[in-house]
């Protein structure tokens, strides 16, 4: 459900999520004023607000501690998506102090797995899937600089950096596929839903005799506490919806190497 929401355009998904429920809260309104007079309600507005005041901060805290917890978590899939990016990076140059064919062969195996992230991975990740030929490309990837044969102790060295940074990018890469998989349990949901009808509900107790500033009030609370809520389903799934992290770290990198295959190989230092 929430994969199939976040698949819509966005301004579709804040109508859905924020317009539908206001003009929902502003037609029950008025139904409740048209069969409860406010001067029946007026006689408990102490009572009420006490009442109301706890229920609106219990509310805001738990909401409040969501969203900002979603938000770190998007933070952190962003860093660890640069991150790896910035370990292919090193991988294609800490290729070049290899003599051909391994140079060659690392460097084109660590291309393919940045396209294959790029073009096929980043679709199938909005839907929480790992790309099968991405996987392809990472394990041939690992074959590739595994079957490395150092014959000076420069390219023993970096050979050894090279495996390092694969690790760290196959570190990087089971965080990024479980950050596409992860979302709030839907017990939370269902908490963060059912608080915000009772406090929006509870805000029909108010007798307010200007029918018009009783609506503002509603449209305001009701505005309010949805945005809150499409705030939590948006950062809940960092590589899906309208708004969602993109590739553009791996885009800079793919576009980097093809520069650079086009450019004449200059060795790197003696020691990595």
């Amino acid at each position: 459900m929430e994969l199939a929401l976040l698949s819509l355009p966005i301004g579709i998904l804040a109508v859905l999520i924020i317009g539908i429920p206001i003009v929902l809260a502003v037609v029950i309104l008025l139904l409740v004023r048209a069969w409860v007079p406010y001067q029946q309600l007026e006689p408990h507005h102490d009572a009420a607000g006490a009442i109301f005041q706890g229920v609106a901060t219990l509310y805001a805290i738990v909401i409040a501690f969501v969203v900002v917890m979603l938000w770190q978590q998007f933070d952190a899939a962003s860093n660890r998506v640069d991150k790896e990016a910035s370990a292919v990076g090193n991988l294609y140059r800490g290729a070049q102090t290899f003599s051909e064919p391994m140079q060659r062969e690392v460097r084109e195996a660590v291309q393919r797995y940045v396209q294959a992230v790029v073009e096929d991975e980043w679709r199938t990740m909005a839907w929480g899937e790992e790309s099968l030929q991405a996987r392809q490309a990472y394990g041939n990837l690992w074959q590739t600089i595994r079957g490395v044969e150092p014959r000076t102790p420069a390219e023993t060295g970096w050979h050894f950096e090279l495996l390092r940074t694969m690790d760290t990018l196959s570190e990087l890469r089971r965080g990024r596929l479980s950050d596409c998989q992860m979302d709030l349990p839907t017990p939370f949901w269902i908490l963060l839903i059912a608080g915000a009808c009772v406090l929006i509900g509870y805000s029909y107790l108010f007798g307010i005799k200007n029918v018009v500033a009783n609506v503002l009030v509603v449209v305001v609370l009701t505005g309010l506490t949805t945005a809150l809520l499409f705030m939590a389903l948006i950062l809940d799934r960092p590589f899906s919806g309208g708004i969602r992290l993109q590739p553009s770290t791996f885009e800079r990198q793919l576009q980097s190497f093809r520069e650079q295959s086009q450019q004449p190989t200059r060795p790197l230092p003696q020691q990595p």
